[in-house]
């Protein structure tokens, strides 16, 4: 995983050695870059992001656990198992008040990330998720999976508005476009496909 922050600074790459590492780009050399390294999962860390306003980072792995960092104190500041199984993906909202994590348990989960409250529990997927992605407006949560499906949920209500079908394999990512109103996915079966989120065609 590799993620640049809202500062266009720095970005921070994670990845099977359970660390986080946080680069500075405007240094020239490698030994001088490397901003600061963050640890505390063990195992893989499968997923990272920036919030988009505030100095902080969630991460989340093979350890099933949540982890916010304070990026100004360079340590964690809440730590939860969130799953019971992996978790593969962890995204905020556009507007940080919330995030989702997506785990091979086959739950979509969104969290209020004030209190870290659960908010939510997504269940309708077959398999593992692989990705979630909110829409820019803060409507939509889309969840992709190994069930070859992407299915849209109401932030609001937890509620699944449409399931999307169409892919042949593993939906390995899906993404909004910047209006709200048009998903992009891509899959192991080779394809990429654009979806109108109102319609789901």
């Amino acid at each position: 995983q590799i993620r640049f922050a809202p500062d266009n600074i720095h970005f921070a790459t994670a990845g099977s050695n359970a660390e986080i590492r946080i680069w500075d780009r405007r240094k020239k050399k490698d030994d001088e870059n490397l901003f600061d390294s963050l640890k505390g999962h063990r195992g893989k860390i499968n997923s990272i992001d920036y919030h988009p306003s505030q100095n902080i980072l969630i991460s989340a792995g093979a350890d099933k656990f949540i982890m916010i960092w304070n990026l100004d104190q360079k340590k964690f500041i809440y730590k939860h198992m969130a799953h019971k199984g992996q978790i593969n993906t962890i995204r905020f909202s556009k507007a940080g008040d919330k995030y989702a994590t997506g785990s091979m348990d086959r739950t979509v989960k969104i969290w209020s990330l004030k209190s870290n409250r659960l908010l939510f529990t997504l269940k309708k997927h077959q398999r593992g998720i692989r990705n979630v992605s909110f829409s820019p407006d803060g409507k939509t949560l889309a969840s992709a999976s190994d069930d070859k499906k992407i299915i849209l949920w109401n932030v609001q209500t937890g509620k699944a508005l449409k399931t999307l079908r169409g892919h042949d394999f593993i939906v390995s990512t899906a993404d909004f476009s910047f209006d709200s109103k048009t998903l992009i996915s891509s899959s192991r079966d080779k394809t990429v496909r654009l979806w109108e989120v109102n319609t789901g065609n």
